[in-house]
C-alpha cells in the first residue's frame, strides 16, 4: 500500500512538472503568431528574410508536399554586435503554424556560442500536418568585455512572436 501511494505521488509530481513546463513555454501549442511575423510556405524553392529586433534570419527553402529543406543563417544586428563582445549561447528555433497562425510545433535550427559571426543552419523537416506558415524565434545571452571574468551580469536577448 505504501509503495503504491509513493508511486502514485511520484507520477502525479512528474505530470504536474511536465504540465507546468508546457504552459510556460513561449512555443506552447495553441499559441498564435501574428500574420506580420509569419512566412507562407508554398511549394517549390523560395528565399526570404525574417527580421527580429536582434537577429535577422536569411533563409532559402524548398517545399514538396509535407517535406521541407531549409537553410540559411541567423545574423546578429548591430544593437547586439555593437554593445557586446562575447556570445555565451544562442538558439534559433523555427515555429510551424497553420493558416490562422496557431502553433503546431517547433524545431531548433541552430545553436551558437563564442562570437557573433552569422550562425548557419540547414535542416530537412517533415512538416506537421496542416502547416501553412513558419516563423522564427531566438534566445541568447551576450557578455561585454570583461564580463566573462567576473564583470557585470550577462544580458539575455530573445524574441518569441507567439502570443
Amino acid at each position: 500500500m505504501k509503495t503504491k501511494l509513493l508511486l502514485w505521488l511520484a507520477l502525479l509530481s512528474i505530470g504536474s512538472i511536465a504540465a507546468a513546463c508546457q504552459t510556460m513555454s513561449p512555443f506552447a501549442r495553441g499559441g498564435t503568431v501574428y500574420p506580420h511575423d509569419r512566412v507562407a510556405l508554398v511549394p517549390g524553392q523560395h528565399s526570404g528574410e525574417w527580421r527580429g529586433d536582434d537577429v535577422t534570419v536569411d533563409f532559402k527553402y524548398s517545399r514538396k508536399d509535407h517535406d521541407m529543406d531549409i537553410s540559411g543563417a541567423a545574423n546578429f544586428n548591430s544593437n547586439i554586435t555593437g554593445n557586446f563582445s562575447i556570445l555565451r549561447d544562442f538558439q534559433l528555433t523555427t515555429i510551424f503554424t497553420d493558416s490562422e497562425g496557431k502553433v503546431l510545433a517547433t524545431q531548433t535550427l541552430a545553436t551558437n556560442r563564442g562570437d557573433f559571426d552569422p550562425t548557419p543552419f540547414h535542416a530537412r523537416i517533415i512538416l506537421p500536418p496542416g502547416t501553412a506558415d513558419i516563423s522564427f524565434g531566438y534566445q541568447g545571452t551576450a557578455l561585454s568585455i570583461g564580463e566573462d571574468q567576473g564583470g557585470s551580469n550577462p544580458t539575455s536577448f530573445w524574441e518569441f512572436p507567439v502570443h
